[in-house]
């Protein structure tokens, strides 16, 4: 099956969660997945960006959306929510009220974190607003706690690599369901 699934990692540094991204990009079919560098670029949401050439970036990024198959989104969990340019993203994403490219999209949610909620306060907080901007996220989403001791040094322990090929699996079979279903 081909598919086309664009990753979103909202950290803005190397880490748990950018080596996440990797994981989960490396675990999907080789050429499927795109990975979109630069939530950091785009302006913060406001309604003059819902017209369309208001921000070439924001065109952009909604494109990217829209031409994929599904979505990964990443996120550590900061101060129990996701990162400030992921909630950005998600702001813009769910925009134009009626024409959001989110809309019936299929998305993985994941985050690493030290914790022992592995960063499940941010993964439900981005889960709601998914929701609300009528995408589908994927449940269960993917909570790796104790991050600092399973993905130290670039190498992951075997749950790690078991649970991303997992959500890698589950989110092609919820794909391919709903290409069948159509």
């Amino acid at each position: 099956m081909s598919v086309n699934v664009l990753v979103l990692q909202g950290s803005l540094k190397p880490g748990f969660n950018s080596a996440l991204a990797d994981a989960v990009a490396a675990a999907l079919p080789e050429g499927s997945a795109v990975r979109f560098d630069g939530l950091d670029q785009l302006p913060f949401y406001r309604e003059t960006l819902d017209a369309a050439g208001a921000d070439e970036r924001v065109d952009a990024f909604r494109q990217a959306i829209a031409a994929s198959d599904a979505l990964v989104m990443i996120t550590p969990e900061h101060n129990g929510m996701p990162t400030a340019v992921l909630k950005n993203a998600l702001d813009i994403a769910s925009r134009p009220k009626g024409a959001s490219p989110l809309a019936g999209k299929v998305v993985a949610v994941a985050s690493a974190s030290p914790s022992p909620g592995g960063g499940s306060r941010a993964t439900a907080a981005l889960v709601g607003g998914l929701r609300a901007s009528r995408a589908l996220p994927l449940e269960p989403v993917l909570n790796i706690p104790a991050a600092h001791t399973r993905m130290a040094d670039g190498r992951y322990d075997d749950g790690v690599l078991a649970d991303v090929r997992e959500l890698a699996e589950r989110l092609l079979a919820e794909l391919d369901a709903a290409r069948s279903a159509a």
